[in-house]
Protein backbone atom coordinates (compact mmCIF):
# COMPACT_ATOMS: atom_id res chain seq x y z
CA UNK A 1 0.00 0.00 0.00
CA UNK A 2 3.17 2.51 0.43
CA UNK A 3 4.88 1.45 -2.44
CA UNK A 4 1.69 2.12 -4.15
CA UNK A 5 0.53 5.59 -2.39
CA UNK A 6 3.91 7.15 -3.24
CA UNK A 7 4.20 5.92 -6.64
CA UNK A 8 0.38 7.63 -7.05
CA UNK A 9 1.82 10.92 -5.41
CA UNK A 10 4.89 11.27 -7.75
CA UNK A 11 3.36 10.05 -11.16
CA UNK A 12 0.50 12.27 -10.39
CA UNK A 13 2.75 15.03 -9.96
CA UNK A 14 5.27 14.32 -13.14
CA UNK A 15 2.00 14.63 -14.64
CA UNK A 16 1.01 17.68 -12.99
CA UNK A 17 4.00 19.11 -14.45
CA UNK A 18 3.56 18.40 -17.61
CA UNK A 19 0.33 19.61 -17.99
CA UNK A 20 1.68 22.96 -16.35
CA UNK A 21 4.60 23.46 -18.82
CA UNK A 22 2.31 22.60 -22.27
CA UNK A 23 -1.01 24.44 -21.09
CA UNK A 24 -0.26 27.88 -22.48
CA UNK A 25 0.38 25.81 -26.16
CA UNK A 26 -2.50 23.76 -25.66
CA UNK A 27 -4.58 26.98 -24.40
CA UNK A 28 -2.98 28.91 -27.65
CA UNK A 29 -3.48 26.21 -30.26
CA UNK A 30 -6.45 23.34 -29.36
CA UNK A 31 -7.98 26.23 -27.20
CA UNK A 32 -9.45 26.23 -23.57
CA UNK A 33 -11.50 22.93 -23.93
CA UNK A 34 -8.25 20.77 -24.00
CA UNK A 35 -6.52 22.96 -22.12
CA UNK A 36 -9.66 22.27 -19.55
CA UNK A 37 -9.06 18.30 -20.53
CA UNK A 38 -5.83 18.14 -19.66
CA UNK A 39 -6.20 18.43 -16.21
CA UNK A 40 -7.50 14.85 -16.02
CA UNK A 41 -4.39 13.12 -16.45
CA UNK A 42 -3.11 13.72 -13.12
CA UNK A 43 -6.44 12.89 -11.69
CA UNK A 44 -6.39 9.79 -13.92
CA UNK A 45 -2.88 8.61 -12.94
CA UNK A 46 -4.78 9.22 -9.12
CA UNK A 47 -6.57 6.33 -9.35
CA UNK A 48 -4.35 4.26 -11.57
CA UNK A 49 -3.71 0.45 -10.34
CA UNK A 50 -0.71 -1.51 -11.41
CA UNK A 51 -0.74 -2.63 -14.66
CA UNK A 52 -0.17 -6.03 -15.78
CA UNK A 53 1.59 -4.66 -18.82
CA UNK A 54 4.36 -3.54 -16.15
CA UNK A 55 4.09 -5.71 -13.51
CA UNK A 56 7.67 -7.48 -12.92
CA UNK A 57 7.14 -11.90 -12.04
CA UNK A 58 9.02 -12.77 -9.24
CA UNK A 59 11.49 -15.10 -10.68
CA UNK A 60 12.76 -11.97 -12.71
CA UNK A 61 12.68 -10.25 -9.44
CA UNK A 62 14.85 -12.63 -7.76
CA UNK A 63 17.09 -12.97 -10.62
CA UNK A 64 17.66 -9.43 -11.01
CA UNK A 65 19.85 -9.29 -7.82
CA UNK A 66 20.63 -7.75 -4.48
CA UNK A 67 21.71 -4.56 -5.57
CA UNK A 68 18.31 -3.82 -7.64
CA UNK A 69 16.21 -5.24 -5.20
CA UNK A 70 17.34 -2.96 -1.45
CA UNK A 71 15.24 -0.08 -2.61
CA UNK A 72 12.36 -2.10 -3.48
CA UNK A 73 12.89 -4.35 0.00
CA UNK A 74 12.61 -1.26 1.98
CA UNK A 75 9.72 0.03 0.16
CA UNK A 76 8.35 -3.76 1.13
CA UNK A 77 9.00 -2.96 4.91
CA UNK A 78 8.51 0.58 5.82
CA UNK A 79 10.25 1.38 9.19
CA UNK A 80 8.08 3.70 11.90
CA UNK A 81 9.19 7.04 10.06
CA UNK A 82 7.20 6.02 6.86
CA UNK A 83 4.45 5.00 8.78
CA UNK A 84 4.10 8.25 10.52
CA UNK A 85 4.64 10.55 7.50
CA UNK A 86 1.67 8.37 5.97
CA UNK A 87 -0.30 8.96 9.23
CA UNK A 88 0.70 13.01 9.08
CA UNK A 89 -0.16 13.20 5.08
CA UNK A 90 -3.93 11.35 6.01
CA UNK A 91 -4.92 13.31 8.56
CA UNK A 92 -3.82 16.79 6.52
CA UNK A 93 -5.56 14.79 3.76
CA UNK A 94 -8.78 14.48 5.55
CA UNK A 95 -8.91 18.00 6.92
CA UNK A 96 -8.28 19.38 3.77
CA UNK A 97 -11.12 17.49 2.22
CA UNK A 98 -13.56 17.86 5.71
CA UNK A 99 -13.07 21.95 4.80
CA UNK A 100 -13.79 22.05 1.51
CA UNK A 101 -17.04 19.64 1.75
CA UNK A 102 -18.12 21.98 4.74
CA UNK A 103 -17.81 25.18 2.78
CA UNK A 104 -19.63 23.50 -0.06
CA UNK A 105 -22.45 23.15 2.45
CA UNK A 106 -22.38 25.82 4.34
CA UNK A 107 -22.71 28.08 1.49
CA UNK A 108 -25.78 25.88 -0.29
CA UNK A 109 -27.48 25.72 3.59
CA UNK A 110 -27.20 30.00 3.52
CA UNK A 111 -28.03 30.65 -0.10
CA UNK A 112 -30.86 28.79 0.41
CA UNK A 113 -32.14 29.94 3.57
CA UNK A 114 -31.29 33.92 1.81
CA UNK A 115 -33.87 32.95 -1.23
CA UNK A 116 -36.16 35.35 -1.92
CA UNK A 117 -39.28 35.45 -4.48
CA UNK A 118 -40.85 32.76 -6.75
CA UNK A 119 -38.41 30.00 -8.39
CA UNK A 120 -38.21 29.43 -12.01
CA UNK A 121 -37.18 26.76 -13.91
CA UNK A 122 -35.02 26.87 -17.05
CA UNK A 123 -34.10 23.83 -19.00
CA UNK A 124 -34.41 21.47 -15.95
CA UNK A 125 -32.39 24.32 -13.99
CA UNK A 126 -34.02 25.73 -10.93
CA UNK A 127 -33.19 29.27 -10.77
CA UNK A 128 -33.56 31.09 -7.53
CA UNK A 129 -32.75 34.97 -6.41
CA UNK A 130 -31.05 35.12 -2.90
CA UNK A 131 -29.65 37.57 -0.73
CA UNK A 132 -26.76 35.46 0.04
CA UNK A 133 -24.78 35.69 -3.72
CA UNK A 134 -22.98 39.29 -4.95
CA UNK A 135 -23.25 37.33 -8.17
CA UNK A 136 -25.04 34.16 -10.27
CA UNK A 137 -23.63 31.14 -9.39
CA UNK A 138 -24.10 27.78 -10.26
CA UNK A 139 -24.47 24.92 -7.76
CA UNK A 140 -25.85 21.28 -6.56
CA UNK A 141 -25.07 17.71 -9.07
CA UNK A 142 -28.32 16.09 -8.28
CA UNK A 143 -31.27 19.09 -8.15
CA UNK A 144 -29.24 21.74 -10.53
CA UNK A 145 -29.82 25.10 -9.00
CA UNK A 146 -28.62 28.70 -10.48
CA UNK A 147 -28.42 31.45 -7.52
CA UNK A 148 -28.92 35.18 -8.64
CA UNK A 149 -28.03 38.35 -6.27
CA UNK A 150 -31.11 40.69 -5.73
CA UNK A 151 -29.90 43.06 -8.20
CA UNK A 152 -29.80 40.99 -11.05
CA UNK A 153 -32.27 42.81 -13.14
CA UNK A 154 -30.94 46.18 -12.42
CA UNK A 155 -27.70 45.12 -12.39
CA UNK A 156 -27.30 43.99 -16.22
CA UNK A 157 -29.39 44.72 -19.10
CA UNK A 158 -31.50 41.80 -21.03
CA UNK A 159 -28.38 40.62 -23.13
CA UNK A 160 -26.51 40.79 -20.14
CA UNK A 161 -28.99 38.72 -18.07
CA UNK A 162 -29.26 36.14 -21.32
CA UNK A 163 -25.53 35.79 -21.32
CA UNK A 164 -25.58 35.48 -17.51
CA UNK A 165 -27.96 32.45 -17.69
CA UNK A 166 -26.31 30.71 -20.50
CA UNK A 167 -22.74 30.55 -18.79
CA UNK A 168 -24.31 28.62 -15.39
CA UNK A 169 -26.53 26.78 -17.51
CA UNK A 170 -22.92 25.37 -19.83
CA UNK A 171 -21.89 24.99 -15.95
CA UNK A 172 -24.79 22.59 -15.26
CA UNK A 173 -24.30 21.05 -19.29
CA UNK A 174 -20.81 20.56 -18.68
CA UNK A 175 -21.07 18.65 -15.62
CA UNK A 176 -18.46 20.94 -13.96
CA UNK A 177 -20.25 20.82 -10.58
CA UNK A 178 -19.25 17.36 -10.21
CA UNK A 179 -15.88 17.50 -11.46
CA UNK A 180 -15.12 20.38 -9.20
CA UNK A 181 -15.28 17.74 -6.36
CA UNK A 182 -13.18 15.17 -8.18
CA UNK A 183 -10.77 18.06 -8.11
CA UNK A 184 -11.04 18.88 -4.46
CA UNK A 185 -10.24 15.08 -3.54
CA UNK A 186 -7.22 15.20 -5.60
CA UNK A 187 -5.96 18.82 -3.95
CA UNK A 188 -6.76 16.95 -0.96
CA UNK A 189 -4.34 14.37 -1.70
CA UNK A 190 -1.80 16.80 -2.59
CA UNK A 191 -2.53 19.49 0.34
CA UNK A 192 0.98 19.54 1.04
CA UNK A 193 2.37 20.23 -2.71
CA UNK A 194 1.92 24.14 -3.50
CA UNK A 195 2.23 23.33 -6.95
CA UNK A 196 -1.26 21.18 -6.74
CA UNK A 197 -3.16 24.44 -5.10
CA UNK A 198 -1.64 26.85 -8.28
CA UNK A 199 -2.46 24.37 -10.60
CA UNK A 200 -6.08 24.16 -8.84
CA UNK A 201 -6.39 27.86 -9.75
CA UNK A 202 -5.65 27.42 -13.15
CA UNK A 203 -7.92 24.22 -13.51
CA UNK A 204 -10.69 26.81 -12.43
CA UNK A 205 -9.45 29.21 -14.89
CA UNK A 206 -9.82 26.48 -17.91
CA UNK A 207 -13.08 25.80 -16.77
CA UNK A 208 -14.18 29.31 -16.59
CA UNK A 209 -12.36 29.66 -20.03
CA UNK A 210 -14.26 26.79 -21.42
CA UNK A 211 -17.70 27.61 -20.54
CA UNK A 212 -17.05 31.18 -21.91
CA UNK A 213 -16.22 29.71 -25.47
CA UNK A 214 -18.77 27.58 -25.13
CA UNK A 215 -21.73 30.38 -24.55
CA UNK A 216 -19.75 32.30 -27.59
CA UNK A 217 -19.99 29.97 -30.08
CA UNK A 218 -23.91 29.72 -28.96
CA UNK A 219 -24.59 33.65 -29.49
CA UNK A 220 -24.14 35.69 -31.80
CA UNK A 221 -22.46 38.67 -29.74
CA UNK A 222 -18.92 40.15 -29.42
CA UNK A 223 -16.59 39.43 -27.21
CA UNK A 224 -16.19 43.52 -26.42
CA UNK A 225 -20.00 42.83 -24.43
CA UNK A 226 -19.07 39.61 -23.13
CA UNK A 227 -16.19 41.15 -21.49
CA UNK A 228 -18.04 43.92 -19.64
CA UNK A 229 -20.74 41.29 -18.51
CA UNK A 230 -17.62 39.72 -16.96
CA UNK A 231 -15.99 42.98 -15.26
CA UNK A 232 -19.72 43.84 -13.88
CA UNK A 233 -20.38 40.60 -12.25
CA UNK A 234 -16.89 39.78 -10.22
CA UNK A 235 -16.73 38.25 -7.06
CA UNK A 236 -14.13 37.13 -4.57
CA UNK A 237 -14.14 33.28 -3.59
CA UNK A 238 -11.68 30.33 -2.35
CA UNK A 239 -11.82 26.67 -3.18
CA UNK A 240 -15.47 25.62 -3.40
CA UNK A 241 -16.98 23.27 -6.24
CA UNK A 242 -19.93 25.76 -6.86
CA UNK A 243 -19.36 27.70 -10.01
CA UNK A 244 -19.43 31.66 -9.92
CA UNK A 245 -19.72 33.62 -12.98
CA UNK A 246 -16.66 35.39 -12.49
CA UNK A 247 -13.99 35.64 -9.72
CA UNK A 248 -12.25 38.59 -9.14
CA UNK A 249 -8.97 37.21 -9.71
CA UNK A 250 -9.44 35.32 -12.76
CA UNK A 251 -10.97 38.71 -14.78
CA UNK A 252 -7.95 39.68 -16.43
CA UNK A 253 -7.14 36.18 -17.77
CA UNK A 254 -11.00 35.51 -18.94
CA UNK A 255 -10.80 38.79 -20.66
CA UNK A 256 -7.08 38.28 -22.54
CA UNK A 257 -8.53 34.73 -23.53
CA UNK A 258 -11.81 36.69 -25.39
CA UNK A 259 -9.52 38.11 -27.92
CA UNK A 260 -7.55 34.72 -28.86
CA UNK A 261 -9.32 32.22 -31.53
CA UNK A 262 -11.52 29.46 -31.05
CA UNK A 263 -8.44 26.74 -31.79
CA UNK A 264 -9.25 23.46 -32.95
CA UNK A 265 -12.82 21.51 -32.81
CA UNK A 266 -13.09 19.60 -29.60
CA UNK A 267 -12.79 16.43 -31.85
CA UNK A 268 -9.90 16.98 -33.52
CA UNK A 269 -7.96 18.16 -30.34
CA UNK A 270 -9.19 15.05 -28.92
CA UNK A 271 -7.66 12.86 -31.52
CA UNK A 272 -3.96 15.18 -31.63
CA UNK A 273 -3.88 14.39 -27.90
CA UNK A 274 -4.66 10.91 -27.75
CA UNK A 275 -1.47 9.10 -28.22
CA UNK A 276 -0.19 11.91 -25.82
CA UNK A 277 -2.06 11.09 -23.21
CA UNK A 278 -1.41 7.45 -23.62
CA UNK A 279 2.28 7.17 -23.51
CA UNK A 280 2.04 9.89 -20.77
CA UNK A 281 -0.01 7.66 -18.51
CA UNK A 282 1.38 4.52 -19.75
CA UNK A 283 5.04 6.21 -18.92
CA UNK A 284 4.14 7.14 -15.50
CA UNK A 285 2.14 3.40 -14.43
CA UNK A 286 3.14 2.08 -11.30
CA UNK A 287 5.03 -1.34 -11.35
CA UNK A 288 3.83 -4.44 -9.62
CA UNK A 289 5.19 -7.66 -8.11
CA UNK A 290 3.24 -10.71 -9.93
CA UNK A 291 3.15 -13.95 -7.92
CA UNK A 292 1.88 -15.39 -4.84
CA UNK A 293 5.79 -15.46 -3.98
CA UNK A 294 6.44 -12.24 -5.53
CA UNK A 295 7.27 -10.02 -1.88
CA UNK A 296 8.71 -13.05 -0.11
CA UNK A 297 10.92 -13.02 -3.46
CA UNK A 298 12.10 -9.43 -2.90
CA UNK A 299 12.89 -9.39 0.91
CA UNK A 300 14.96 -13.07 0.59
CA UNK A 301 16.97 -11.62 -2.17
CA UNK A 302 17.41 -8.38 -0.25
CA UNK A 303 18.18 -9.95 2.76
CA UNK A 304 20.60 -12.88 1.48
CA UNK A 305 24.37 -12.20 2.47
CA UNK A 306 26.37 -11.73 -0.55
CA UNK A 307 28.75 -14.45 -1.13
CA UNK A 308 32.79 -12.95 -0.92
CA UNK A 309 35.14 -13.60 -3.86
CA UNK A 310 37.31 -16.14 -3.93
CA UNK A 311 40.71 -15.98 -4.69
CA UNK A 312 41.53 -17.45 -8.09
CA UNK A 313 43.47 -19.85 -8.08
CA UNK A 314 47.47 -20.33 -9.02
CA UNK A 315 48.08 -22.65 -12.13
CA UNK A 316 51.55 -23.32 -9.85
CA UNK A 317 50.02 -23.76 -6.42
CA UNK A 318 50.64 -27.46 -4.91
CA UNK A 319 47.74 -29.18 -3.30
CA UNK A 320 46.99 -28.28 0.23
CA UNK A 321 47.55 -31.12 2.80
CA UNK A 322 45.00 -32.51 4.90
CA UNK A 323 43.98 -30.88 8.11
CA UNK A 324 45.36 -33.94 10.54
CA UNK A 325 49.16 -33.65 8.40
CA UNK A 326 51.94 -31.85 9.72
CA UNK A 327 52.29 -28.44 7.34
CA UNK A 328 56.07 -28.15 6.51
CA UNK A 329 57.52 -24.50 7.62
CA UNK A 330 58.62 -22.52 5.09
CA UNK A 331 61.51 -20.61 5.22
CA UNK A 332 62.42 -17.24 4.50
CA UNK A 333 64.87 -16.46 1.81
CA UNK A 334 68.50 -15.21 2.52
CA UNK A 335 68.82 -11.49 3.23
CA UNK A 336 71.77 -9.10 3.28
CA UNK A 337 69.77 -7.24 6.04
CA UNK A 338 69.31 -8.65 9.51
CA UNK A 339 65.14 -8.96 10.14
CA UNK A 340 63.80 -7.32 13.23
CA UNK A 341 63.41 -9.84 15.98
CA UNK A 342 59.47 -11.07 16.00
CA UNK A 343 57.39 -8.96 18.85
CA UNK A 344 56.96 -10.61 21.92
CA UNK A 345 53.20 -12.06 22.19
CA UNK A 346 51.27 -11.13 25.13
CA UNK A 347 49.21 -14.10 27.12
CA UNK A 348 46.02 -12.92 25.62
CA UNK A 349 47.57 -12.42 22.01
CA UNK A 350 48.63 -16.45 22.16
CA UNK A 351 45.16 -17.48 23.07
CA UNK A 352 43.70 -15.60 19.70
CA UNK A 353 46.26 -16.67 17.79
CA UNK A 354 45.46 -20.68 19.63
CA UNK A 355 42.05 -20.09 18.91
CA UNK A 356 42.09 -18.46 15.57
CA UNK A 357 44.22 -21.19 14.50
CA UNK A 358 42.02 -24.50 16.09
CA UNK A 359 38.65 -22.25 14.64
CA UNK A 360 39.54 -23.29 10.46
CA UNK A 361 36.48 -24.72 9.22
CA UNK A 362 36.17 -28.51 8.61
CA UNK A 363 34.15 -29.99 5.25
CA UNK A 364 30.83 -31.41 6.20
CA UNK A 365 30.49 -35.47 5.59
CA UNK A 366 28.34 -34.87 2.70
CA UNK A 367 30.18 -32.24 1.17
CA UNK A 368 32.23 -33.35 -2.35
CA UNK A 369 35.96 -33.22 -1.63
CA UNK A 370 36.36 -33.43 -5.38
CA UNK A 371 34.46 -30.50 -6.59
CA UNK A 372 36.00 -27.01 -7.88
CA UNK A 373 34.60 -25.21 -5.27
CA UNK A 374 35.53 -27.76 -2.54
CA UNK A 375 39.14 -27.80 -3.60
CA UNK A 376 39.46 -23.97 -4.16
CA UNK A 377 38.36 -22.91 -0.71
CA UNK A 378 40.88 -25.20 0.81
CA UNK A 379 43.90 -24.01 -1.10
CA UNK A 380 42.60 -20.52 -0.11
CA UNK A 381 42.55 -21.98 3.13
CA UNK A 382 46.48 -23.08 2.88
CA UNK A 383 47.57 -20.10 1.54
CA UNK A 384 46.58 -18.09 3.73
CA UNK A 385 47.67 -20.19 7.17
CA UNK A 386 51.10 -20.63 5.53
CA UNK A 387 51.29 -17.19 4.95
CA UNK A 388 50.41 -16.27 8.65
CA UNK A 389 52.82 -18.76 10.21
CA UNK A 390 55.57 -17.56 7.53
CA UNK A 391 55.04 -13.95 9.07
CA UNK A 392 54.20 -15.64 12.56
CA UNK A 393 56.63 -17.70 13.63
CA UNK A 394 56.97 -18.18 17.12
CA UNK A 395 53.05 -17.51 17.61
CA UNK A 396 52.07 -20.67 15.28
CA UNK A 397 54.88 -22.80 16.98
CA UNK A 398 53.71 -22.19 20.29
CA UNK A 399 49.48 -22.59 19.12
CA UNK A 400 50.34 -25.68 17.71
CA UNK A 401 52.12 -27.07 21.08
CA UNK A 402 56.00 -27.75 19.19
CA UNK A 403 58.37 -26.05 20.71
CA UNK A 404 59.95 -22.70 20.07
CA UNK A 405 63.29 -22.05 18.13
CA UNK A 406 66.31 -21.08 19.66
CA UNK A 407 66.62 -18.27 17.49
CA UNK A 408 63.47 -16.53 18.69
CA UNK A 409 63.90 -14.52 21.77
CA UNK A 410 60.87 -15.09 23.57
CA UNK A 411 59.37 -13.94 26.99
CA UNK A 412 59.01 -16.88 29.29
Amino acid sequence: MTDWLLQALLGSTVLGAVVLLVRPWVLRRLGPRMAHGLWLLPVVRLGLPPTPAWSVHSSAVAAFGEEATGVAAQIVRPDALVQMLVVLWAAGALVHLVRGLFDYVRFMQRAGAAVVGPEETLDGVAVRTSAFVTGPVAAGIWKRRIFLPLNFRQRFDPDQRVLALAHERAHHRRHDIAWNFVALVALSIHWFNPWAHHAYRLYRLDQELACDRDVLAASPVSPEAYGRLIASASRTGGVSPVCALSKADLIKQRLVALTRPAGLSPRWAAASLAPAVILALAATAPISISGADGVAAIVSAAARPKPAPSPAPSPAASPTPEPDSAPSVARRPPSRHRASPAPVPTLATQRLTARAVAAEPTPSVDEDRTSPDYLARRRAIGLARSRWRMEHPAEAARARGRPIPASLSLAP
